[in-house]
């Protein structure tokens, strides 16, 4: 049973969310991140997959990393700005390029820079849904470029 991340914290209510991520340890540890606030998670490993599923599923928001193989996160984010252009796209990133505020102007809502806390994927999933993000008590944990979460 998962514990809760704090009294009052912000529920997805079960909004569908889409995590797009080619490392598979760094993709579960996301999938924790996010669940714990009550999102519903689909999994894909690269842009490719994840067309496919955002065919196929009801999602509110896709949270993809930029780096991956055989579609990466700037592609992917710009076939859902031409087809699915109401779905809010968060992504992240391991390296300095590109610029936060280059990618929010290709369309995405924001640019998470790796490594980041749990609490930061939390706050930044619901405030791309449309949800108030507080302050949590959790446990600060680091979700890091191939080293999965670890306590701080």
């Amino acid at each position: 049973m998962p514990l809760p991340i704090s009294e009052g914290m912000p529920d997805a209510l079960g909004a569908g969310v889409l995590l797009v991520e080619d490392d598979h340890n760094l993709r579960r540890a996301f999938r924790r991140c996010l669940a714990l606030v009550g999102f519903e998670v689909w999994e894909a490993g690269d842009g490719a997959a994840a067309l496919d599923l955002v065919r196929a599923v009801n999602v509110s928001l896709v949270v993809s990393d930029i780096q991956m193989p055989v579609m990466d996160g700037l592609e992917l984010l710009q076939v859902l700005s031409r087809q699915w252009s109401w779905l809010p796209v968060l992504l992240m990133s391991g390296s300095d390029e590109p610029s936060r505020a280059g990618v929010m102007a290709r369309g995405a809502v924001d640019l998470l820079q790796k490594p980041f806390s749990m609490v930061t994927l939390q706050q930044a999933a619901l405030r791309a849904i449309g949800k108030p993000a507080t302050a949590t008590t959790a446990p600060s944990l680091v979700l890091a470029a191939g080293v999965g979460a670890s306590r701080t």
